[in-house]
Order: structure tokens, then sequence, then C-alpha cells
């Protein structure tokens, strides 16, 4: 395991070469052990081929069908290059060798988001639920789901869920949003220009401002959040 962490240590510096060899030593030390081959695939990533990590990927859960990580970076990748047909396949064969994992339900349902199947999205999100209710990116990516089908108030509750647990700019700026779009202007409005005001603010609030002016008929208020927007 030592040479392991020092070869992930040396890649995150930068320092391929040294973690190519410590990578190599624990190869040699523990030829059968399939995080060496998750290994390889994250010194890849870190060199920026991650394109060529995908072999390495695909042999380390083959080799160990429970290696969670390999799984959802083999989900990962496929989603990041636009192959949400292959992701979703790669998603069902890791819930095969670990049912019920709430991350990879997780990654089943973006698969099946970006194909815009989101119907069919929110079976495994729920599942993923009641394995893991504490983790905010599950109620955010239901909240997302049900806003795209412009279910705003069914979305909402699972927004707030996501804010209440995690307390970033992220999630507070998805509830902003969900609470705007089901015609909770006031509160939606004050949490935005709370969150406008901070020292990092995401590109969306600024689009979000727009539409709390123009829904309030200041046409001149909205392009000023344009301009904003654009300049951020």
């Amino acid at each position: 395991w030592a040479w392991r962490e020092l070869a992930e240590l040396r890649a995150l510096e930068g320092k391929h070469s040294e973690a190519e060899t410590a990578y190599r030593t624990a190869a040699e030390l523990e030829p059968d052990e399939a995080s060496n081959d998750g290994l390889k695939a994250f010194l890849l990533r870190c060199a920026d081929k991650r394109d060529a990590s995908l072999p390495w990927l695909e042999r380390s859960v083959e080799r160990s069908g429970d290696y969670l990580w390999g799984w959802r970076e083999i989900i990962d990748l496929h989603l990041v290059r636009g192959r949400a047909n292959e992701a979703e396949a790669a998603a069902r064969r890791g819930l095969v060798a670990i049912p019920d994992s709430a991350p990879l339900l997780g990654l089943l349902a973006e698969s099946l988001r970006r194909q815009g199947r989101h119907a069919e999205a929110l079976v495994p999100i729920a599942s993923a639920l009641e394995q893991a209710p504490l983790v905010p990116q599950l109620h955010a990516l239901k909240a997302e789901l049900l806003a795209e089908q412009s279910e705003y108030d069914a979305a909402l509750p699972s927004a707030r869920k996501a804010a209440s647990l995690d307390a970033s700019p992220e999630y507070q700026a998805l509830l902003a949003q969900v609470l705007v779009a089901a015609g909770q202007l006031d509160e939606g409005g004050e949490l935005a220009t709370r969150l406008i005001a901070g020292p990092q603010p995401l590109l969306p609030l600024f689009e979000l401002q727009a539409v709390l002016a123009e829904r309030h008929d200041d046409h001149p208020e909205a392009l000023r959040w344009c301009d904003r927007g654009l300049v951020a």
C-alpha cells in the first residue's frame, strides 16, 4: 500500500516519472492486486491521458468486481466524453457486481438523464436515497430531474434538503433557482441576492437575477444583470 500511496502523491505533484516507478514497484510486489490497475488509470488521468486509462479500469473491475472506484471512474469517463449509453451500460454492470450501491445508482440516474430519460432516472435515484439519505448530491439530482420536467413544486423539497445538508454555493444556488421557478420569488430572490454578494458568485445566479428583474417588468435591470454575467 505504501508504494501505491507514494505513486498517487507523486502523480498529484506532477512528478509522473517518479509516480510510474512507485506504481511499478507496487505491481511487482502484489501482481494480482486489482487496485494496481486502478492506480495506473489514476496516473494516466493525472498525466492528461485519461482516455488511455479505460482498459486499465476495465481490467481492475474484471479482477475485482466490488472495486467501486474503478466502476465510478469508468462511468464518469464515459459521461465526460458524452457517451451516455456506454455510461448506462457500465453502471448496470457495476450494479450487478455491487447491488444497491448508492454511488452507482446515482451515476445510473445521471446517465439516463443525459439521454433525456428523466422519468426512468427517478427510479435509481429513489433507490439511492434509500441507501444514502444524507448525501446532498442525490437530493440535488432528484431536484434537477424534476425541475427539468417542469415539476417545480415537486422538486422543491429535494432542493431544500440538499441545501440543508450542504451549505456550499452550488446547492444554495439550485435552491434559489427552484424557488423562483416554483413562483416563490421573494424567498428565491432574497437567497440569490445573498449568494451573488459572495466572493465568487456562480454564473447561473446572474441569469436568475435577470429573470427576477424581468418578472418584475424591470427590463433595464434585467439587461444590466445580463451584462454583469457576461463580464463575470
